[in-house]
């Protein structure tokens, strides 16, 4: 999958490309080429403050998102109570 941001002007000011991403209510999170986490939209209840580390699979729901590290790890960022 490969993410293109397109400027004002119609210049491409950066292009990302993810190996796995989902799309919730109103953000997303995806996982680079080189397996970062990353996330972008609505923030308000920190469903967006992707941590460190290395990821290999990402899901994402409505308030809530949830990353699978190597090899067992696991992370959420949430507003919901867990």
């Amino acid at each position: 999958y490969i993410i293109i941001y397109v400027d004002a002007l119609g210049q491409i000011a950066f292009l990302i490309v993810f190996d796995d991403f989902d799309i919730g209510r109103n953000h997303g999170c995806g996982l680079s080429n080189v397996d970062e986490l990353m996330c972008w939209g609505d923030d308000t209840w920190g469903q967006c403050q992707a941590p460190n580390g290395i990821f290999s699979h990402v899901a994402v729901g409505g308030l809530h998102s949830m990353a699978i590290g190597a090899p067992t790890t696991g992370a959420c960022c949430t507003g919901n109570a867990v």
